[in-house]
């Protein structure tokens, strides 16, 4: 099939389709040229249900809104199907299934070839907008609209802003049982599974790909996550990284700068950058939270490094819980955190807001990192509430790592890696 119409708009095998479905349909070595919402089967989709549907080639936008599947799609569903090939637009909103994917959903699906745009680009969705609450208690087990769930993409996406290997950009959306094992190219906001991300759920992902990022916010997991709607979190749990990651600013093994919640994850790449770089995240905010997380990719950085957080933001004011009691009051960090790491919790007087980093660690040796956070903003009388050090041997080291397997098999992953790395 061959279409050139690049002063056109809603190009495709249809222009446009509604309460539809497509089954079964397989385009091998399409040529499609289009202006705005160009896609493989169509340019433009409302609430259809499309599975099992193939598509092979070279698709271009002049303008906005191409999918290798669907330029446009709001509500409905994409479940078993694929894009192999090269999608290029001039402009903003590229996926390599569908370029913007409004309150829908992709099950099952994956894409191979080149992604190529400036704004919103991914291996899956460009942009991918959902209504879900998934702060529900059963939100795992659960989809609902703006979900990309047990998907992958071996592509190599390239942009300027919001590029990553799922999802350009992300908001209130869920991903879920998603890898990618590719490469991505971007200037800001680039990562792993999402390049940019608002008040979204991230479950049980991991990346394997190379992260480059000639500006700020590099991530293997996500480049740069916000939690700017209080209803709603962004949430990161049982995910890990073992790409390289390589950024000038805010450059984390699992997020550059976030905003929001990393639970039960790890990075094993290396972390390269120039300032705020951390074998987690190059820069944890106000209300941000880490837990049960860990680096042991080697760490690269100038100023503002640490071998989990390269810094974080908040006033600073002394806290103890059930799981540690701070016992070390310091002016410098530098030095003071041993391998197992600490929990820092800061908070801000006016609004109350925290930035918590609890039952994480590091590895030394392997990250070349003596202090886990490289600096603390906004601190309170310049004083720093820390846990005693900790200074770990080989076995121990292992000890605590196979502890945490029970939280899920891909820790099992990371138990292997430890011991295949350390050599101390």
């Amino acid at each position: 099939m061959y279409i050139n119409r690049p002063e056109q708009d809603q190009v495709g095998l249809f222009s446009a389709l509604e309460n539809c479905t497509l089954d079964s349909i397989n385009l091998v070595n399409i040529s499609i040229t289009g202006k705005t919402s160009v896609g493989g089967l169509a340019g433009k989709d409302h609430k259809s249900l499309i599975s099992n549907s193939h598509v092979n080639g070279t698709l271009k936008s002049e303008d906005f809104f191409l999918g290798g599947l669907i330029g446009e799609k709001k509500s409905g569903k994409i479940t078993y199907s694929s894009f192999k090939g090269k999608l290029e637009a001039n402009k903003s909103y590229v996926g390599g299934l569908v370029g913007d994917l409004q309150e829908a959903i992709i099950t099952n699906s994956n894409s191979i070839g080149e992604v190529i745009g400036w704004r919103n680009i991914g291996g899956i969705a460009g942009r991918n907008s959902g209504d879900y609450d998934y702060d529900n208690g059963s939100s795992q087990n659960e989809i609902g609209p703006g979900s990309i769930n047990n998907c992958f993409s071996s592509a190599t996406i390239k942009g300027k802003r919001e590029i990553g290997g799922i999802v350009g950009q992300s908001s209130i959306g869920s991903i879920f049982y998603c890898y990618f094992n590719g490469s991505v190219f971007g200037n800001y906001a680039t990562g792993g599974i999402i390049g940019n991300d608002t008040s979204s759920l991230v479950f049980n992902c991991y990346n394997s790909g190379s992260i480059n990022c000639t500006e700020e916010y590099a991530g293997g997991i996500v480049g740069e996550m916000r939690d700017i709607y209080h209803e709603y979190d962004s949430f990161i749990d049982l995910t890990y990284s073992t790409g390289n990651i390589k950024g000038k600013k805010f450059v984390g093994g699992i997020v550059g700068s976030i905003k929001g919640n990393i639970n039960n994850s790890y990075a094993t790449g290396d972390v390269i950058g120039e300032k705020n770089v951390g074998g987690v995240v190059g820069e944890l905010n106000f209300n941000g939270l880490i837990s049960n997380t860990s680096a042991i990719g080697k760490i690269t950085g100038k100023e503002n490094v640490g071998g989990i957080a390269g810094v974080i933001s908040g006033m600073l004011e002394f806290s103890e819980n059930d799981e540690v009691f701070f016992k070390t009051l310091a002016n410098e960090l530098k030095n003071s955190l041993g391998n197992v790491g600490a929990q820092v919790t800061t908070k801000n007087a006016g609004n109350k807001s925290y930035a918590i980093v609890k039952n994480c660690y590091w590895n030394k040796l392997l990250t070349n990192q003596n202090s886990g956070i490289g600096k603390i903003r906004y601190s309170k009388n310049n004083k720093r509430f820390i846990n005693g050090t900790k200074s770990l041997t080989k076995a121990d080291f292992l000890k605590e790592v196979s502890s945490l397997k029970a939280l899920g098999y891909k820790y099992e992953a990371l138990y292997l890696e430890i011991e295949k790395k350390c050599k101390y």
